[in-house]
């Protein structure tokens, strides 16, 4: 079920990923479990307590029988039945002392995909945020009190493909259609249809068609979308116009869609930023001696140089909504998309190419993806205009004297 919320290549970095949890209380325990259920790739658990009477009142990996052995390891043992795909283990030893061994060996840090500390006293969780912060590992700090708590996310940089924002971003290119949109809609002469057909247009060419009118109304003017509240009106009449007769769906599809045609492509501020990161190649050299060259950073980069390439546009992500038409025109429809946001993914390989070219062979990821994956250059092409950056300041920056004062 979770593969609808994140993908598969989501559920493949799930699986793939090595957690850290500091602490087997319950709080830990049961923030455990909620990774554990859908399959991450490999656990392990840091805790120094002995199973005692007051851990069988409140967390749910321990058992009776379990009174007196290492807390960390009865809950392992538990949370590991739940899943027998997951690996884990158990590190019997103080949170606060795994955290100063981190501090002192980061290459024992590098391992973990995302820190979790569980009821971490303050001391210690400034010096893990540090070091995590440091070396770019997520950390979240967990602490709760009864009915109370509180979860404290510290990530120096956090990119994100698929940010599953509260809109849709559609990329349909209504207002400035590409060479094969604009072709495949000259090929829909309204006026020759029978009316079956005329009532099966896909909305999505029926309002380029609308704007030619539009556009003709006003001069000839290329590219002109309606902006004030007479000119939308006009807009939405010309649609109305162009029907047969009342009924006819996807003119009402239209017309429910009306507010796509008012606003011009542009990239949005998210992914607008993370490019402009890139856009010198020093940026790319500068990750690449710090070890944060990313596939993120290096897709990233050549997003920027197609942007450049082709007057302020991403590649296509080749999606198309589900719309009112018969079989053939809407399949066409979307071959046409597909074909498009193909040939743009071809043109990021070259970018690619040329970045590899640039900053040698230790460009390469690891042994065995060279450069970047396929899946991972797809995904990112079909959710570019969605991926952004996120970062947080340091536990320590928080509770500084200057953030208080601030």
């Amino acid at each position: 079920r979770q593969i609808r919320l994140w993908g598969s290549h989501g559920q493949k970095a799930l699986s793939e990923a090595h957690i850290l949890v500091l602490g087997a209380g319950p709080c830990g325990t049961e923030t455990l479990k909620n990774i554990v259920l859908p399959g991450v790739g490999k656990f392990t658990l840091v805790d120094d307590h002995m199973v005692d009477h007051t851990d069988l009142c409140d967390n749910f990996f321990v058992t009776q029988d379990s009174v007196g052995r290492s807390r960390a390891e009865v809950a392992t043992a538990l949370l590991l039945e739940m899943n027998p795909d997951v690996a884990g283990q158990a590190i019997k030893g103080a949170p606060s002392a795994y955290v100063q061994k981190l501090c002192e060996e980061p290459a024992l840090l590098k391992q973990y995909a995302l820190v979790i500390a569980s009821q971490l006293d303050l001391t210690s969780a400034i010096s893990l945020g540090n070091v995590c912060h440091k070396y770019d590992v997520p950390l979240m700090w967990l602490r709760a009190s009864g009915l109370m708590g509180a979860i404290r996310t510290s990530v120096r940089c956090h990119c994100v493909v698929e940010t599953k924002g509260d809109r849709e971003i559609r990329d349909l290119r209504i207002t400035e259609p590409f060479s094969e949109l604009a072709a495949y809609c000259k090929e829909k002469n309204l006026d020759e249809m029978e009316n079956m057909d005329h009532g099966h247009v896909p909305w999505l060419v029926l309002h380029i068609k609308a704007l030619e009118i539009f556009q003709a109304h006003h001069g000839g003017e290329e590219g002109r979308i309606p902006k004030t509240r007479a000119e939308k009106d006009e807009f939405k009449n010309i649609l109305r116009g162009m029907r047969r007769k009342e009924g006819e769906m996807n003119f009402e599809e239209a017309l429910d869609n009306h507010f796509v045609s008012y606003s011009k492509y542009e990239v949005p501020d998210g992914i607008g930023k993370v490019l402009d990161c890139v856009a010198d190649k020093s940026a790319l050299f500068r990750l690449k001696e710090e070890g944060a060259l990313t596939p993120f950073w290096l897709v990233a980069a050549a997003l920027s140089r197609f942007k450049n390439a082709t007057q302020g546009k991403l590649p296509l992500s080749g999606r198309i909504p589900d719309m009112h038409a018969d079989t053939q025109s809407f399949v066409g429809l979307q071959q046409t998309f597909a074909a498009r946001a193909q040939g743009d993914m071809s043109a990021i390989y070259a970018h690619l190419d040329e970045i590899a070219f640039e900053l040698g062979e230790s460009a390469r990821m690891n042994h065995q993806n060279p450069f970047v994956s396929k899946e991972y250059v797809e995904n990112f092409c079909k959710n570019a205009l969605q991926a952004e950056v996120f970062g947080t300041r340091s536990i320590e920056e928080e509770y500084s004297v200057e953030s208080y004062a601030g």
